[in-house]
């Protein structure tokens, strides 16, 4: 409550992310009823899938959501995340909660960058009025400090280059796609 200042002036407030949000949602709902009651901002981040159906339950509490949209091929789901999930069932429920949704795109050379992908992107932004943007998130190979020892080999991809980032750009721009940022920065369509 320290920095409740600070979220009256920035509209900001606490966002409840890590893995994933909502296995952890009995202690986020406890903490989330008491920062309501204080009149706090919520924001949940989500990874698009739902298999205990959670979020439903979280609607009363949480002001904004934070989901990602990763792949839009069956294939690709299979082989970068084991099993396919459909991110459309947790934004139809958004959406009929209306709840409003930031959607969150992480971009990997060579993965998902195919034109179909910002296509997807494109059908999604239009199918969910309450998608008040997309966040366009460039792949970065973060890696721990070398004390830490990883529990899975992890696979590190391409770091997209310059040339890369204006090739989204004109991908949402082809797609005539509103409200996306790329690196924080507005991509405007004429």
């Amino acid at each position: 409550m320290k920095d409740c200042d600070y979220y009256e002036t920035s509209g900001g407030g606490v966002s409840f992310s890590g893995g994933e949000a909502l296995n952890q949602w009995p202690f986020i709902e406890e903490c989330a009823q008491v920062l309501k009651q204080k009149g706090i901002h919520l924001t949940l981040d989500i990874s698009g899938n739902d298999p205990a159906h959670l979020l439903s339950s979280t609607m009363k509490l949480i002001d904004l959501y934070l989901v990602d949209f990763k792949l839009s091929s069956d294939n690709l789901y299979e082989k970068y995340l084991g099993k396919r999930f459909n991110p459309y069932e947790c934004l139809e429920i958004l959406r009929d909660g209306h709840k409003d949704v930031i959607l969150r795109c992480v971009l990997i050379p060579n993965v998902n960058e195919e034109s179909t992908h910002f296509d997807e992107i494109k059908q999604l932004k239009l199918s969910f009025p309450n998608i008040m943007r997309v966040d366009l998130l460039p792949y970065h190979a973060m890696k721990k400090r070398q004390q830490f020892k990883l529990v899975n080999e992890r696979v590190f991809f391409e770091v997209p280059s310059k040339e890369t980032l204006e090739h989204w750009k004109s991908e949402i721009i082809r797609c005539g796609i509103r409200d996306v940022f790329l690196e924080n920065q507005e991509i405007i369509i004429k």
